[in-house]
This record gives structure tokens, sequence and C-alpha cells, in this order.
């Protein structure tokens, strides 16, 4: 029978692998939705407050839930933690995907915050070689598409 630190040594790429993906997709999302403003804009109809918001309400929630969410991954596991914040964020990330209003992306959006601080406060090393892969996908994807550095309409509610 081999040791715990022996199947853990064994499997640490593939751990390393897997938690670096998740914490990549809680900082790609912090990111990702600046690219969608515009899109969301016409579809959802927001004004300039609610795309604020939208951009807002995620990141507000995620960096006030860290450490709570520490506490959590130190209570309960830091497993348990990591595999709760990717359900929630999942589940969440697919109600974001089918509302139909501002309002509504807007408490989604704060809700995958939750999950995303349960994913990242478990593993914060990797924030910053996350960040910068996005950072610099980001400015990639923003180069290669000249649509998604378009203006945003005119705001209707500003008359």
């Amino acid at each position: 029978m081999n040791p715990p630190n022996a199947t853990i040594h064994r499997r640490r790429w593939a751990i390393l692998a897997v938690v670096s993906l998740a914490v990549f997709v809680t900082v790609l999302d912090g990111t990702i939705v600046n690219v969608a403003l515009p899109k969301l804009s016409l579809e959802l109809g927001a004004s300039t407050r609610q795309l604020q918001w939208i951009v807002d309400a995620y990141l507000l929630v995620f960096t006030g839930l860290l450490l709570a969410a520490g506490g959590l991954g130190d209570r309960y596991g830091r497993k348990r933690a990591l595999v709760l914040g990717l359900v929630v964020f999942g589940a969440t990330s697919a109600l974001a995907g089918i509302v139909d209003s501002a309002n509504a992306l807007i408490a989604a959006r704060a809700l995958m915050g939750v999950g995303g601080a349960l994913i990242f406060r478990e593993y914060p090393d990797l924030w910053s070689i996350a960040g910068m892969v996005v950072i610099a996908i980001g400015g990639l994807l923003t180069l290669s598409d000249r649509r998604a550095a378009t203006p945003l309409p005119p705001d209707p509610s500003r008359g």
C-alpha cells in the first residue's frame, strides 16, 4: 500500500492542471465580460450604470468573500471548497447565459463571485500566473477581433 504522499506525488501534475484551469476560469471571467459589453448593451438594453454593475458585481463579491472562503477551506478542506466553488460557479455561469435582463445578469454575476472566491482562495499563488496568461490572451483576442473594439452605443437613459 502506498503512503498518501507517494500518491499525491504521482498525481501532482494532474492536480496542478485541474487547479490551474479552475483559477484560470475565475480570472478569465473577471475580464472577458468587458469584451462583451457592447453586445450586452444592445441585446439586454442595459444602461451605462447597469453595464458597470455587470462588471463590478462579480468582482465585488469575489474579492469581498476571499477571506471567508479561505476559512471555509480551512474548516472543511480545500478539495471540498474547490468542488463547491466549481459547482456554484458553473451553475451560476449557466444561469448568467440564459437570463434576459440586465438586472438578472447582475444578480447572476454576483452569485458567480461566490463560486469564484471559493475556487480562488484555496490557491492564491496561481493568481499571478493565471492573471498574466489571461491578460496576454485577452490582448491578442482584442487585436484579432476589431469588432471587440467598437464603442458602446449611446445610453438611451441619458436622453
